[in-house]
């Protein structure tokens, strides 16, 4: 359950890290803890995206009243 306590980055650091040396993590049985990281993981590319499509949208309409 460490790894739930890192940062996001980490966190995605400690996922790809499991997903490329599964084994050793197999091992030492973090698997079950690299569950909850799929899911932050999955949050923070969502929140992220969110965020990026309304500042996207913001600064199109400015530009389009700009226009006008």
């Amino acid at each position: 359950m460490r790894y739930l306590s890192l940062s996001p980055v980490s966190a995605l650091r400690g996922y790809l890290q499991c997903g490329y040396a599964s084994e050793r993590y197999v091992c030492r049985g973090q698997v079950k803890d690299s569950l909850p990281l799929v899911v932050v993981v999955v949050v923070v590319v969502v929140v992220v995206f969110l965020v990026v499509v309304v500042v996207v949208v913001v600064v199109v309409e400015e530009q389009t009243n700009a226009m006008r």
